[in-house]
């Protein structure tokens, strides 16, 4: 049983439950309310549709916390192959035994003191460094150069780690698109929602215990904590667009200034290049937009090129504002 009929409350696999009861309710006494046949007919198709997304976005939740895993087990055999292959970089620098001029050589091409994170460029360029430092010492004929089966090693294992990253990505795309439906038909759902509440507490009142029959809940069973929650799920303000800015702070910091939006209680932020990847990245969704004063957003670590990043505020029955869209130029050269 739900606790109130708060519908943007739920999440999807209560709301699923909450449509599967009103489904039943309508069955049970849509003849006795009246409730229009094509009413009846428009929640039972959206019963099954939404079943059935919510099924595909789990598949997809499923396939990319696979691909994630997938990526960090190849990171992980790249970064091993590049420490060992540091390792005999740094042991020959140490070694008397080899002379100057050999040493010279690999201090040129293996820079073995650079910190290596899990950061994909930042592993990526590392074991692109000691192919290229190895081309280049066989190219100079020099006196030593790393094993031919741990220079293989580095080959398969970043041309796995950088598969893996492209199917993460995908799988990633794959599952946000999934989300993007799920939010989408949402707001219809809770429409249809309203709509079937409206006419039963037009005939019944809202204090009915039939109510439950439709997932719906009396208005003297609400669950309360603290202040009371308002039984019936009300026709919010529509929330309008917001006053939205972009601005580049330096170190790879982006600030997104957004304006108090009147009906709004949650928002969401996307961003995608303007020139090369069109697709939006979703940069947060749900944040709450209750109070007065609304401090700025600030993402870090965003990557160089000019972004677009669009704006959408929602009310409490998930119905969207018109979005606002900001720009702003990320440098290839952070400065320090």
């Amino acid at each position: 049983m739900f606790k109130n009929n708060q519908l943007t409350s739920d999440d999807h696999y209560e709301h699923r439950t909450r449509v599967e009861d009103c489904v039943n309710g309508l069955h049970e006494y849509s003849g006795a309310l009246g409730i229009l046949a094509s009413l009846v007919t428009e929640i039972e198709e959206y019963a099954v549709y939404y079943a059935g997304i919510l099924v595909a976005k789990d598949v997809e939740s499923d396939e990319w916390h696979a691909a994630v895993i997938e990526y960090e087990t190849k990171r992980t055999a790249l970064i091993d192959a590049i420490s060992d292959a540091r390792w005999m970089v740094k042991s020959i620098l140490e070694d008397p035994v080899f002379p100057e001029s050999t040493k010279d050589l690999l201090r040129g091409h293996f820079n073995i003191d650079e910190k290596l994170s899990v950061k994909y460029e930042t592993v990526r360029t590392a074991g692109e460094a000691i192919l290229l430092g190895q081309a280049k010492l066989e190219e100079l004929d020099s006196e030593w150069v790393l094993p031919d089966d741990l220079v293989t090693r580095i080959e398969n294992a970043l041309a796995a780690f950088v598969a893996a990253r492209t199917t993460a990505d995908t799988e990633k795309l794959e599952k946000l698109n999934a989300m993007d439906v799920i939010y989408e038909a949402r707001e219809n759902g809770h429409r249809l929602l309203r709509k079937v509440y409206r006419w039963v507490i037009a005939n019944w009142g809202d204090d009915d215990e039939r109510l439950f029959a439709f997932g719906f809940v009396p208005k003297s069973a609400i669950w309360t904590e603290g202040d009371p929650e308002p039984g019936a799920p009300e026709w919010p303000v529509h929330p309008e667009a917001a006053d939205f800015a972009a601005n580049y702070l330096g170190e790879g910091f982006v600030e997104l200034v957004y304006s108090k939006v009147t009906g709004a209680v949650k928002a969401r932020l996307r961003r995608r290049l303007v020139d090369g990847v069109a697709d939006w990245e979703i940069v947060f969704d749900g944040l709450p937009m209750g109070g007065e004063e609304h401090l700025p957003f600030r993402e870090r670590d965003v990557p160089p090129g000019k972004w677009e990043y669009e704006f959408v505020s929602y009310n409490e029955a998930v119905e969207p504002s018109e979005p606002a869209y900001a720009t702003v130029i990320v440098p290839e050269e952070i400065p320090a």
